[in-house]
């Protein structure tokens, strides 16, 4: 049942942030006044399709895209159709282009200033001090653990949440802030007790755990930070969801950055980057967690398809755009319709297989 879930929820994910991303191509294409013949979630081969006005609307069974085929765009459909997409200017073709991106972008803006509207967290930000803020729920989150200590011998891992202390009685103290953590931890270890449960909350499932504590130094050897939802006011919302957005734009964009070092400085692939078969582990995790998890998630996905899309690459956004730069720079087409799509083709072909083998590595990983 949880893999049947889990598959939804993917699914589900990944076919909205899809289907917001090819939206923005295809009302720019139809406000620019483009023929669109077709609006496609995922790659053939097809399961369902319907046609309205000059447009067929797709759903296809390999669920790693989607794309909007506008009149003209590629070499085998080229006339003299004044709603082609090679007959409007430079600029238009720019805005279809970067409208996919500027969506993501978009969309993960609006569910930031919903979320901080209602109660979230944020990864960079002193939400408390922001005026009018309201704490709804503090937890300590375990960040880090040194090796053989204590809590590392005991099985707990980053990203558990802590939620109470146990003593050998079964009595509970409740931990919700940092400050009440180190000091049960200090007080124990100064009064020589070397053991304590801790309960914790681990993507949504709770657990006790039985750890010693050191008796010196750190107590139990975590590292640990505060894990705050708040609540902001509604006018704030829209410029903490900004800064909120620039701070997981620098993470994602150092992600990238150190994952095509890696790549084609030292042929390695990155162990922290994930292929769709590691977004499906991360999407079950954030689903367990709950509504927060599961938000944060869609967020910095959106961002990371936003910047993945833009970068130069031939297939994707950020490679059209390219092309279309150099063709308003020199104003006139350079390349020619034919070596463009085989550059294109080229480059999605080297996609699938990065995309193939980093699958394979996540699977492999499971085992």
């Amino acid at each position: 049942m949880h893999f049947i879930l889990t598959l939804l929820a993917f699914l589900l994910i990944l076919g909205i942030l899809i289907f917001v991303h090819e939206l923005g191509h295809f009302m720019v294409a139809k406000w620019v006044g483009m023929r669109v013949d077709e609006f496609a979630i995922g790659f053939p081969p097809r399961i369902w399709a319907r046609k309205k006005g000059e447009t067929t609307y797709a759903i296809n069974a390999i669920p790693f895209g989607g794309y909007v085929k506008i009149h003209g765009e590629s070499p085998e459909n080229q006339d003299e159709d004044p709603r082609s997409f090679e007959k409007k200017s430079v600029w238009a073709r720019m805005a279809v282009i970067v409208a996919g991106v500027t969506m993501n972008l978009l969309f993960a803006f609006v569910l930031l200033t919903v979320a901080f509207s209602v109660g979230f967290v944020s990864i960079g930000q002193d939400l408390q001090a922001v005026p009018g803020a309201v704490v709804k729920h503090t937890q300590v989150l375990v960040s880090d653990i040194q090796p053989g200590s204590g809590a590392d011998k005991a099985g707990l891992k980053p990203g558990d949440l802590i939620e109470n202390f146990v003593d050998a009685s079964g009595s509970k103290t409740a931990i919700t802030t940092v400050t009440q953590l180190v000091d049960f931890t200090k007080t124990a270890q100064q009064h020589g007790v070397t053991g304590t449960g801790i309960l914790v909350n681990r993507d949504g499932k709770e657990l006790t755990l039985q750890a010693t504590i050191a008796p010196e130094g750190a107590p139990l050897g975590i590292y640990i930070q505060p894990y705050t939802v708040v609540r902001v006011p509604v006018w704030r919302a829209p410029a903490v969801a900004v800064k909120e957005m620039g701070i997981i734009v620098q993470v994602t964009w150092d992600a990238l950055r150190g994952f095509a070092s890696q790549l084609f400085e030292k042929a390695k692939l990155d162990p922290n980057v994930s292929g769709p078969v590691g977004i499906y582990q991360a999407t079950g995790t954030a689903t367990q967690a709950g509504g927060v998890a599961t938000v944060f998630l869609i967020v910095a996905l959106s961002i990371n398809l936003a910047l993945m899309n833009i970068l130069p690459i031939p297939a994707l956004d950020g490679g059209k755009l390219i092309f279309l730069i150099i063709e308003a720079i020199a104003r006139k087409r350079v390349v020619g319709r034919r070596l463009e799509s085989a550059i294109t083709f080229a480059g999605f072909a080297l996609l699938i297989g990065l995309i193939l083998v980093l699958s394979v590595r996540d699977i492999i990983r499971l085992f």
